[in-house]
């Protein structure tokens, strides 16, 4: 009898130690590579990112004040050279700037909306002034505000929305690109469409450096997207590795489920997108926003 009992705690511990052997090897899997490895030597790594303005919330760890040391963390450990925020306000630029001084940033704010609801939301860049120069930038209204009516607000959306842009130059390689970020119409498809439009049409037409797109376009990247983006291709589908989750936006504690943030590069042979990954919250963590965190690695070749 004693003879059994001991072969069975012997079973119960190898059990035990390849379950446990299992589960270590299972959580390397999953560990993210943009937080747990350095990237590529030359690679630029963009980041797109909604981090939630800055306003009441249902529950007091949503407030910004609690998710600011959240952000700041995980830009921190991702480590981008260049990063595309939307919803921001002046407030959480000031703090985001106060907390990381590696980075410079820019981008005008949209305003109040028509009907006086919502705050003064900016979609800033901000960049890595060790690894960067920016040589131009600008912001601009992609809806026309002037003269919208309630009438039109499928075409034109009811809030107003803008895009920043820059032209910058690596220091490391003396490439130069574009990146322009945004923040899509939250209800109509026509409204998404026109101002994706507008943008387009404010791109450099003769230009040989490469552009990016990026920003929370709060739709999937759909076929009547890309006709009207012909020449870009979503990063997703030309990394040579792609990690993590689909979805883009958790609507907090993953109610909310949808693939809307996205980064576009155009489509010639001067990019290689070497990693694509969506940054999903470490287990226990709370939520540092509503929206996941999209990360693309892109190497900026010759021809």
């Amino acid at each position: 009898m004693k003879n059994f009992n001991l072969a069975i705690a012997i079973l119960i511990t190898a059990l035990a130690t390849i379950t446990l052997s299992s589960s270590i090897h299972s959580m390397e899997a999953e560990l993210s590579p943009a937080l747990s490895t350095p990237k590529a030597e030359n690679v630029l790594r963009v980041m797109s990112y909604n981090i939630r303005r800055k306003g009441k919330e249902a529950q007091e760890e949503r407030l910004w004040e609690h998710r600011l040391p959240l952000v700041k963390e995980l830009i921190e450990r991702i480590k981008p050279d260049i990063i595309g925020l939307q919803e921001a306000t002046k407030e959480q630029i000031a703090d985001l700037k106060g907390e990381l001084p590696q980075y410079s940033s820019f981008g005008e704010g949209r305003g109040e909306s028509w009907w006086g609801w919502g705050t003064d939301e900016h979609t800033p860049i901000f960049y890595d002034t060790e690894q960067l120069d920016a040589l131009d930038h600008g912001t601009f209204f992609i809806n026309e505000r002037e003269s919208w009516r309630p009438w039109d607000a499928r075409t034109t959306g009811w809030l107003p929305r803008i895009c920043t842009w820059g032209k910058f130059k690596d220091k490391r390689t003396g490439k130069e690109f574009y990146l322009y970020n945004t923040h899509l119409d939250h209800m109509y498809k026509q409204a998404q469409l026109a101002g994706l439009e507008r943008i387009k049409e404010k791109m450099p037409k003769d230009t040989h450096a490469p552009v990016i797109l990026m920003g929370d376009f709060n739709t999937e990247f759909t076929d009547e997207i890309q006709d009207v983006l012909a020449g870009f291709r979503h990063t997703k589908d030309l990394a040579t590795q792609t990690v993590g989750p689909q979805e883009t936006r958790t609507g907090w504690d993953n109610e909310e489920l949808k693939t809307i943030d996205h980064i576009l590069v155009t489509d010639h042979d001067k990019i290689t997108v070497e990693q694509y990954e969506v940054i999903e919250k470490e287990e226990g963590e709370p939520y540092p926003s509503d929206h996941r965190p999209v990360i693309a690695d892109i190497l900026l070749r010759d021809n």
